[in-house]
């Protein structure tokens, strides 16, 4: 799914609204952002007072006013990132979705692999009961370099991606 993007204004807007609303949330009146004009207005919201509810209503228009549509882009652009597998929807706090993470470590070993290719190695590849069975080999007919075992092709290409970096590292077997 496509959406509009949230610009740094809409970022800001949202940001202050926010702001707004969580001071009068608490009981505290609605701040401005001007520091100066806050030094002259009372601490504490009173929904019972035409003024308070005078200057919260034009302080929760000013910022939408200052970023229209921004508050819906900040939203939706939000929602869509948590519906679309980017964020994992089972973390408590912002975090790649697993898919993401998977494709990212794929993308190291197949980059892996590739730089084997150009260094002429060759690959042999066992499916074996229980798992897979990875030989990697220097030249035609040469000792193997590397090997790697695993349950998975991606367990055995990840097991011999460390046995190479162990014995280019000088603490290999």
């Amino acid at each position: 799914m496509k959406m509009a993007k949230a610009n740094e204004q809409d970022m800001e807007q949202a940001i202050r609204l926010t702001a707004v609303l969580d001071n009068v949330e608490k009981g505290y009146f609605p701040p401005s952002g001007d520091p100066e004009s806050e030094d002259n207005e009372p601490t504490f919201f009173d929904p019972d007072d035409q003024e308070h509810l005078r200057v919260f209503y034009e302080r929760v228009m000013a910022c939408i006013e200052a970023a229209p549509g921004g508050l819906m882009r900040v939203t939706w652009g939000f929602h869509t990132l948590m519906h679309n597998d980017i964020v994992d929807p089972d973390a408590e706090t912002l975090e790649l979705h697993p898919k993401l993470v998977q494709n990212a470590a794929d993308a190291t070993l197949l980059d892996w692999l590739d730089t084997l290719s150009k260094r002429d190695a060759k690959s042999d590849m066992h499916f074996v009961t229980g798992g897979v069975r990875l030989y990697v080999r220097t030249g035609f007919g040469a000792e193997v370099a590397v090997s790697g075992i695993g349950t998975s092709v991606r367990e055995a290409i990840a097991a011999a991606m460390d046995q190479s970096d162990s014995k280019e590292n000088g603490s290999g077997n």
